[in-house]
């Protein structure tokens, strides 16, 4: 699962209400970056012979061996069983997956092979026993998802910190240790370049080994985040240099002539046919073989159901990069902070105004004027909210009290303000709507707030209801009448399963598009109108967070709809959803 895992993977990752994490450390190609448990009840169980990674997420700490710990725990569960419509969906997930897996081991690509057809016909050529080794740029992802393994020794990849230039050498260490097992060593030219000279040292100890040189001219991996950055793959190419770019034409590096010199038996393959037929006689021969595939660096394995989380530059005069920079900005709000009873996290508002939601737990907040406990609710359903508001230059401190999680909304700001506050008493509630279209407003920073340009409510749609309606919106700057707003929507819903959509369009009726946002989705609203509506037996939350032109929520209807604001529906009985009355935060 996570950034290198399969689409069923992720997705029942987000839903799920309880994640057992066996000897993982949580890291970042796990987790998505933080973004892969979405579901607000999500529970940790960790079993870790390590304390420090046992803590992660809040989890319960099982600081343990891992098969004892498994054994104890089999037997308290012994009699129960996932829902049989659970298993039907991880049976269908993995059909699904089987299939993609044949689509990519066949694509067909030309006139290079991909490396997705590499890694099948390598995949089909081995024996069950052989082992396959990897370690650096794109191919251990690619691995990952995959390979299929048939032996619990065939499968050697370095998942540490991509170690360049380990693959040779690790295959020798392999073979050393398993000298009757066939080692199928696959590198990047890249990685190939860093340390090709372990190939002598095979033919020195008598360790055969099966090489495979995917050459994309460079470095593809890399190349790849640099184009997803909006970089275009800056330096990652071997070109010769024209007129002060690197944009001239590749620099040939004749691998299999590098391997021959050195002693190894090197061939060239092309076609998927020759790549097959080559590697049926690497594998047969008695010395090291190196077998050099020319593969095509744009057909890559896609990520599935996930993100990672590779910043982008804040400044660029490449529309490119402020394109990705946007929607990086966009899905890095979706990385979610949990902390348990006795962890900290320290940070700096700098040169930004700052609020803190605490969405569920109790938290004590310092930034040099003492400490604060706030935050009761157990979770964003359990009542009105706790914050803080913090304005620029202002480092603080976050101490979780018991087992918490909270938002962090900010925005530039030189505004030299107060600290501030903000219990439930503190906030309005406010009843907008009637009938279907009833939904309860919990304002925490509203215009008359002493902040710069925050404004930030809650907002509870029952379960059918539409919100924000009639549509509305507030890009033009014509008070009183209207501002000019960007914002936010923070979806929370009551289930997992729960979902709403949001219609975003604009008065010129150039764009109309139709969002679902499900639990943990973060959309940002620049410009035009933005209905919202639950679906039926779901409640659903969003957090509201505004800034722009002036502080005032001032927005005009879209004149179509306008006249629904005046129906004079009764009150759906159903609101207020949440109480002042707040029901403790467990922990």
């Amino acid at each position: 699962m996570g950034v290198t895992g399969t689409p069923g993977a992720n997705i029942l990752a987000r839903e799920a209400d309880l994640i057992i994490g066996i000897g993982t450390r949580y890291s970042d190609f796990t987790t998505a970056s933080k973004t892969a448990f979405q579901n607000p009840s999500v529970q940790f169980i960790n079993i870790n012979v390590a304390e420090f990674d046992a803590a992660k997420h809040g989890g319960l700490q099982l600081v343990s061996d891992a098969k004892v710990a498994l054994e104890e725990l089999a037997a308290v569960v012994t009699g129960h069983q996932v829902s049989s419509d659970y298993e039907d969906r991880i049976a269908q997930f993995r059909t699904q997956w089987e299939k993609e897996v044949e689509r990519l081991f066949h694509l067909h690509n030309g006139p290079l092979v991909s490396q997705s057809e590499v890694i099948g016909i390598v995949n089909s050529v081995c024996a069950p026993n052989d082992v396959v080794v990897c370690a650096a740029g794109s191919l251990p992802g690619d691995l990952h998802k995959l390979w299929r393994t048939r032996d619990p020794k065939s499968y050697h990849l370095e998942y540490g910190y991509s170690c360049m230039g380990y693959e040779i050498a690790g295959g020798l260490g392999v073979k050393m240790a398993a000298p009757d097992r066939e080692v199928f060593v696959m590198v990047g030219d890249g990685s190939y370049l860093m340390m090709a000279q372990e190939i002598h040292t095979c033919l020195q100890e008598h360790c055969k080994l099966n090489i495979i040189v995917l050459d994309n001219h460079g470095f593809g991996s890399i190349g790849g985040l640099s184009q997803a950055c909006g970089s275009n793959g800056f330096g990652t190419h071997y070109r010769y240099r024209d007129g002060g770019q690197l944009s001239g034409d590749f620099v040939p590096v004749d691998f299999a002539a590098n391997a021959s010199s050195m002693g190894a038996s090197a061939v060239r393959a092309r076609t998927v046919d020759e790549i097959r037929h080559a590697l049926i006689r690497s594998r047969a021969a008695k010395q090291t073989t190196v077998t050099v595939i020319e593969v095509d660096e744009s057909a890559r394995v896609p990520g599935y159901e996930s993100w990672w989380d590779v910043p982008v530059a804040e400044v660029s005069e490449t529309k490119a990069v402020r394109d990705v920079r946007h929607d990086y900005e966009v899905k890095v709000k979706r990385e979610r902070r949990r902390l348990i009873a006795g962890q900290y996290w320290q940070t700096h508002t700098q040169d930004q105004e700052c609020v803190i939601v605490i969405l569920g737990g109790t938290v004590v907040v310092e930034w040099g004027e003492g400490a604060h406990e706030i935050g009761r609710r157990k979770d964003v359903f359990s009542g009105y909210p706790s914050a803080v508001y913090l304005p620029c230059n202002m480092p603080f401190e976050i101490a979780a009290s018991t087992n918490c999680e909270f938002a962090d909304g900010r925005v530039p700001s030189a505004a030299r303000l107060k600290p501030r506050l903000i219990t439930p008493g503190d906030c309005r509630e406010e009843i907008r709507g009637g009938g279907n279209a009833t939904r309860q407003i919990v304002d925490i920073i509203r215009p008359d707030f002493p902040a710069d340009k925050l404004m930030v409510c809650e907002v509870y749609t029952p379960s059918g209801n539409w919100s924000s309606y009639p549509p509305h919106k507030h890009d033009v700057h014509n008070p009183p009448g209207e501002v000019d707003l960007d914002e936010i929507y923070y979806y929370r819903v009551s289930h997992p399963h729960g979902y709403a959509f949001q219609r975003l369009y604009d008065a010129a009726h150039t764009r109309d598009e139709t969002l679902t946002a499900v639990d943990g989705d973060l959309v940002l609203i620049k410009d035009g109108y933005h209905p919202v509506v639950a679906a039926h037996g779901y409640d659903v939350y969003y957090l509201n967070v505004l800034a722009g032109s002036a502080r005032s929520m001032a927005a005009s209807d879209d004149p179509r709809y306008a006249h629904l604001r005046r129906t004079g529906l009764e009150r759906d009985p159903r609101v207020p959803l949440v109480h002042p009355e707040l029901s403790l935060a467990s922990s």
